[in-house]
């Protein structure tokens, strides 16, 4: 009696490590984040503009990235969007800034340059990545990414036109592949669980 209980033990403690060990393994070698391979058929290379120069995806390999597309003159979303960013990589960690690419992308190819879009970031970051484009670049970019932008004209306004656009945050990995977005980071506590798992 006292054998078979031992024998019971035993095989239950191996079919307990070896349980153990195989959800170590698969939690090793499979994607954390549920949505990964959701966005494959989204982003890829970019030719835009900065004040150093062209800049592509490859120059934002190695680290984690933030895309944010929206435009300098933006009187509310934008502002609100930058400064929120800031705000809940704070809350994870103030050196977080420096681990990975913060992007911010001008969708308003008429006005805004390379200069003029790093001005404007410069309010809310110095670390912001800034960068603009032509037509051409500006429509490629955001096909590549699915973000929807439209000219608005302004009647009786200095301004003439407002770019009504997608108003999402895309998170990229180091290999600049996309692995989730997000419409409001704040109350999601879905970005910041994701992009801990990204950091290095």
């Amino acid at each position: 009696m006292k054998r078979k209980f031992l024998q019971a033990i035993l095989s239950l403690s191996l079919f307990l490590l070896i349980f153990l060990g195989m959800k170590f393994y698969y939690s090793q070698t499979s994607p954390r984040i549920e949505t990964a391979g959701l966005y494959d058929h989204l982003g890829g290379d970019f030719t835009l503009s900065h004040i150093s120069g062209e800049k592509h995806l490859k120059d934002l390999l190695g680290k984690p990235s933030v895309l944010y597309f929206g435009f300098t003159s933006c009187p509310d979303i934008c502002p609100l969007s930058l400064n929120k960013l800031n705000k809940t990589l704070d809350k994870i960690d103030p050196k977080v800034h420096q681990r990975l690419n913060k992007v911010f992308i001008s969708v308003d190819y008429k006005r805004d340059d390379a200069k003029k879009v790093d001005e404007y970031t410069k309010y809310f970051s110095e670390d912001f990545i800034s960068l603009a484009g032509t037509k051409e670049q500006i429509e490629d970019v955001t096909k590549k990414f699915a973000v929807h932008f439209e000219f608005i004209p302004l009647k009786d306004s200095a301004l003439k036109y407002t770019v009504d656009h997608t108003s999402r945050f895309f998170l990229l990995n180091s290999k600049g592949k996309i692995v989730n977005s997000y419409s409001d980071i704040t109350n999601d506590p879905q970005f910041s669980q994701d992009l801990k798992e990204l950091l290095p």
